[in-house]
């Protein structure tokens, strides 16, 4: 790429951001968080999203331990390669290839380093008293920072980067037909050995209906026969 060609391309980033910029202003911010149906899936693709989360604790330790190394080393100056350092069961020091996370996934791991060091920065100026970023055994929450084609939803399904194939989730009808919306961003989670997808969505305003409440309380009983009955007999 040539001087001029990265300009053009520096310029065209810019004004789609100030683009983006101007339009959220018109729109609501929303998260819809959807639950992937472990039990669908295949056991290629448990292991790819497992994995996920190893490589991406591998990375986030192997940044802080080469942070730690020299006092010029900084987070911002780390370049994420091919490979990543880490220790085996064995507390040995061994390198091992990228194969289950995305570049996109791995750049937003060490952006969340040097978020959270920004985030030390501001408070031990203000004078409170903070430590230093500590390696992790498990890594619960990777951001992928950009929605595209090919995340794509499909009926109950989505593609998820460097997983083989669609995955079932539950959830997406608390937005799928929702006219205008539009997906900015998502995470993965890792909880409790069940994964979760949380959806940042933005919509336009006019398009956001408000809720009408009409100040009725009801009772809810929950029994055997029935899951629950409410005050006013529905079953």
């Amino acid at each position: 790429m040539t001087e001029e060609q990265r300009i053009q391309k520096n310029l065209a980033i810019k004004m789609t951001g100030n683009e983006t910029r101007i339009n959220r202003k018109s729109q609501v911010c929303r998260v819809f968080k959807c639950k992937i149906q472990y039990n669908a899936l295949s056991f290629k693709q448990k292991e790819q999203l497992k994995m996920m989360f190893v490589e991406a604790k591998w990375l986030y330790n192997d940044i802080l331990n080469w942070n730690n190394e020299k006092e010029e080393n900084t987070p911002w100056n780390y370049v994420i390669g091919k490979c990543v350092k880490h220790k085996d069961m064995y507390d040995n020091v061994i390198e091992t290839p990228f194969k289950f996370i995305h570049s996109q996934m791995k750049q937003c791991v060490k952006d969340k380093i040097c978020y959270n060091i920004r985030t030390l920065s501001t408070h031990k100026k203000k004078g409170d008293k903070v430590g230093k970023l500590k390696f992790i055994s498990e890594y619960k929450s990777i951001h992928v920072s950009q929605f595209s084609k090919t995340n794509f939803i499909k009926g109950k399904y989505v593609n998820i980067p460097k997983v083989s194939k669609l995955v079932r989730i539950n959830g997406l009808d608390q937005f799928i037909n929702i006219k205008g919306l539009e997906i900015a961003c998502f995470d993965i989670i890792n909880k409790n050995g069940d994964y979760y997808i949380c959806f940042c969505t933005y919509t336009d305003k006019k398009q956001i209906k408000k809720k009408e409440h009409n100040d009725k309380t009801i009772g809810i009983d929950f029994g055997c026969s029935n899951s629950f009955t409410t005050s006013e007999g529905v079953k």
